[in-house]
């Protein structure tokens, strides 16, 4: 019998997967009662609860083959959501790469978010993502900051693996000065595995992977970090790993399940980059040559976070004089993102604090 997370393609399913959704979906207002009723949400309203149990049940109860099928492609959540909000639907196709970008509102290249989202490198970007990087454009265009959010859509499992992802977002950042932006006009903002992504850019500048051709050195404006990816083999913080796993919207299970084909058959000198958090000491020495300001969030309730505190400490405090470590009081992962799912507005301190944190960059 093929392991759980071996696929042939992306998104393919079988009868028995159909019959597995359906039930799933018709179970799911009793789930999410339950565990509603059953694990403590501190701080949080019920409408949160209600968002967090509901992807908790589906992430439990689905594989994430059929989570890629009901989900799609980051471009067919990209366009239900421009289609819901009249905005309009400008896409740049990266050459000789399979990656995309989105743009939320107005296509600007004088100030810009290059945001890359995460999802295990396996699913798309949902639309409360979107919505949040929206919400941080029109605050920042209130204070008379105006901003393109360029979305990178990049390839996913099992279509792609390492260091397919690093190609596209070196390739979309050069495609983007090559269109007149300046490197360091560039916010590169990402949750999850999307701050894995910025993190092994940083990686190959610092250490050039001789697979690819080499990055030039530029200087980024900032590096906006949202629940970042640092260790997916969950061993950097295990404890909290696991402790924290009832609690979270992803479970440490299903964490490590994701992270297996990330980190199936790599050679060792290759790790860093995909494990961070596990790199040698002073690995990210010289970082502070290549971006201006570092953000880095956690929520108290991640399985990550343990692995977030170590980051911060060994890897990137002494390595930046311009590091600020926020976390989240019983935040879950991606929390702030998730926010928008049924808000238009954030219901935390996290989202402002992300937009005061970008405007007084540019």
């Amino acid at each position: 019998m093929p392991e759980k997370d071996q696929l042939s393609e992306y998104g393919h399913i079988t009868c028995k997967d159909v019959f597995n959704i359906v039930t799933t979906l018709l179970l799911l207002p009793l789930h999410v009662m339950w565990r509603a009723l059953t694990v403590p949400y501190p701080n949080k309203s019920w409408k949160m609860v209600v968002t967090l149990a509901a992807a908790r049940y589906l992430m439990d109860n689905l594989r994430y083959p059929e989570l890629q099928y009901l989900s799609g492609r980051a471009v067919n959540v990209y366009a239900r959501w421009v289609f819901l909000r009249g905005l309009p639907s400008t896409i740049d196709k990266i050459p000789e790469t399979g990656a995309r970008l989105l743009w939320l509102g107005p296509k600007r290249l004088d100030k810009i978010l290059l945001y890359i989202p995460g999802g295990g490198y396996v699913l798309p970007p949902l639309d409360s993502f979107f919505s949040f990087w929206r919400y941080v454009q029109l605050e920042l265009a209130v204070r008379h900051i105006q901003a393109g959010v360029a979305v990178l859509s990049y390839s996913l499992i099992p279509n792609a693996k390492f260091p397919s992802q690093l190609h596209e977002a070196q390739s979309a950042i050069e495609y983007l000065i090559q269109s007149g932006v300046k490197p360091e006009n560039i916010e590169l903002v990402g949750d999850s595995a999307g701050c894995n992504l910025i993190l092994q850019i940083f990686s190959h500048i610092l250490h050039p992977l001789p697979m690819l051709k080499p990055f030039e050195v530029m200087h980024f404006r900032g590096a906006c970090l949202i629940s970042p990816w640092v260790s997916p083999s969950g061993e950097i913080g295990a404890e909290t790993f696991r402790r924290n796993s009832k609690a979270d919207i992803i479970s440490s299970d299903d964490l490590l399940l994701w992270a297996k084909p990330s980190l199936r058959d790599l050679p060792n000198f290759v790790l860093p980059f995909i494990e961070p958090a596990k790199a040698p000491e002073a690995w990210f020495s010289g970082v502070d040559k290549l971006v201006d300001r570092i953000l880095i969030t956690s929520g108290s309730a991640e399985c990550m976070h343990e692995a977030h505190n170590y980051f911060h400490e060994r890897h990137l405090k002494d390595c930046h004089p311009n590091v600020q470590y926020v976390v989240q009081k019983d935040g879950v992962h991606d929390e702030v993102l998730h926010e928008f799912a049924l808000y238009n507005r954030p219901v935390g301190e996290l989202a402002p604090l992300i937009v005061n944190w970008i405007a007084r960059g540019f």
